[in-house]
């Protein structure tokens, strides 16, 4: 079980309190290597080239250190990336050994301080990682907090399919109820506009792991529990997250019914049966598709739809299957079942209100 918080972090040092860091502080008078840093991170670049007011650049001396706004864990992080030898990179290779909260700190401190070949280097071991054992990577993470910094990190450098994996095995730990994996993600998504599609999907995996959307909730409850049910998920959350949650819960109920009529099949001039036979094939299939999810929301309905067009494409078979000839509309059907499934999914975080 992962853990919602983290250590606090400790102030930065004034010089006069500096600790000499056993590992990275050299009795030479390198602290760091400057010309690595140089060469590694435009930030550091420029920083050293600034002069401070007395002439002496920043960094150059031990009474003059460049103090960064970090914990010492993510600093020491970045040297020890810096600094890998051959047995700490082949570590990161292995499953077993390797070090995902370490990496984790060494990418996103990289990342801030424009270290790009090493932040790129952490990114692209966790991708291989991930690709090989999908449900292992958040487990290794320890604490919420850095499943949310490595989500951010990899969204944020445009890694997609990195930021999927990660966001698809945490969706898969809220729909198992996993303890503080709804409120983690929440956090997660309010910290990133790039993560929004996220955010909607992380409020509706907790309405399905609690069964607040679903019709086969059929578990009896006591007498004295009927108007006083309040879930403990729901409590910790802030008075903005609940009104969200509470907005995409009645939206959805909403939609439901609406989707047992079907949509509006739009017009095609130049198909002379449009009306006689598109249209009734449109609505036919529609009201199988009903038939099959009656006993599903409306989030579950246009995942079916999705999975029988994807299948239907790949297998290059009609989209009404043995039910007999298709409507000569069908490549127009297809494609306006497409759009509806991907404006349905688009919009699924304005059901919860998210800017």
């Amino acid at each position: 079980m992962l853990n919602d918080s983290k250590p606090a972090e400790e102030p930065a040092q004034c010089a006069s309190q500096n600790t000499k860091d056993e590992d990275y502080y050299f009795e030479d008078g390198n602290i760091v290597h400057r010309s690595l840093f140089e060469r590694n991170s435009a930030f550091f670049s420029t920083l050293f080239s600034l002069p401070q007011g007395d002439g002496t650049c920043e960094g150059s001396i031990e009474d003059s250190p460049i103090v960064c706004q970090d914990n010492a864990e993510d600093i020491q992080a970045l040297c020890w990336l810096i600094y890998s030898s051959p047995g700490d990179i082949c570590a990161q290779k292995n499953p077993d050994t390797i070090d995902i909260p370490k990496l984790i700190s060494a990418g996103c401190v990289s990342h801030k301080y424009e270290f790009l070949t090493f932040r790129d280097w952490v990114l692209d071991v966790m991708d291989e990682f991930l690709a090989t054992h999908p449900d292992k990577l958040i487990p290794k993470c320890g604490r919420w907090d850095r499943v949310r910094s490595i989500l951010i990190l990899t969204t944020t450098c445009k890694r997609e399919n990195l930021s999927q994996r990660i966001q698809s095995d945490w969706i898969r730990r809220i729909a198992l109820n996993e303890s503080n994996a709804f409120t983690g993600a929440l956090r997660a998504a309010e910290a990133c506009e790039d993560l929004r599609n996220f955010h909607g999907r992380v409020y509706y995996a907790h309405m399905k792991a609690t069964q607040n959307i679903s019709a086969k909730n059929t578990e009896p409850i006591d007498i004295g529990d009927v108007g006083t049910y309040t879930e403990e998920a729901i409590t910790k959350l802030t008075e903005q997250q609940r009104s969200r949650f509470c907005q995409g819960y009645r939206s959805l109920m909403s939609l439901r019914p609406r989707l047992t009529k079907p949509p509006a099949l739009e017009d095609n001039p130049t198909c002379s049966v449009h009306a006689r036979e598109c249209i009734s094939a449109w609505n036919s299939w529609w009201g199988r598709v009903n038939t099959d999810a009656w006993d599903r929301d409306a989030v579950e309905m246009m995942e079916e739809i999705k999975a029988k067009l994807k299948k239907d494409a790949a297998s290059h078979s009609s989209l009404y299957g043995s039910y007999g000839r298709p409507p000569p509309c069908e490549d127009l059907i297809r494609v306006q079942a497409q759009q509806m499934v991907e404006s349905f999914f688009n919009g699924l975080p304005d059901r919860f209100l998210i800017p």
